[in-house]
């Protein structure tokens, strides 16, 4: 079977259709390898940065293995923040005046929206 092309346009063997059960069956992996990945990507376009008292923002994690998540407090007093990953419950932090605290775990590649629950300026970022 071959793909139907439009006048004066050549597809180059490479780019045709597989062949049988066995090609429709790389073509399958091949298109979720490529998914998996695209998912990972779009993870890793979700920007670090300033949160501002009552703002969230949205931290990138690995695919695979533990991610760590830091938040620097830039206030002259405690601030807290909380983490929010799709499958699990929200966790509670604090962080010292003019200091950074970290949390380390498995979210397998979700987006982790951190929340300044706190009055002051924090940063929040992946640690690699």
């Amino acid at each position: 079977m071959t793909i139907p092309a439009a006048p004066g346009v050549n597809i180059p063997p490479t780019a045709r259709a597989p062949k049988g059960r066995r090609g429709f069956r790389r073509a399958v992996a091949g298109v979720a390898l490529a998914a998996a990945l695209a998912g990972a990507g779009a993870g890793a376009a979700q920007a670090d940065g300033l949160v501002a008292p009552g703002s969230s923002t949205y931290v990138s994690t690995n695919v695979w293995g533990s991610s760590r998540i830091c938040v620097t407090n830039y206030g002259a007093s405690w601030g807290s923040f909380t983490l929010y990953a799709s499958f699990a419950s929200p966790e509670q932090n604090w962080v010292p005046a003019y200091s950074t605290r970290c949390r380390e775990a498995w979210w397998f590649g979700q987006n982790v929206r951190v929340q300044n629950t706190g009055y002051t300026m924090l940063y929040a970022y992946r640690a690699f």
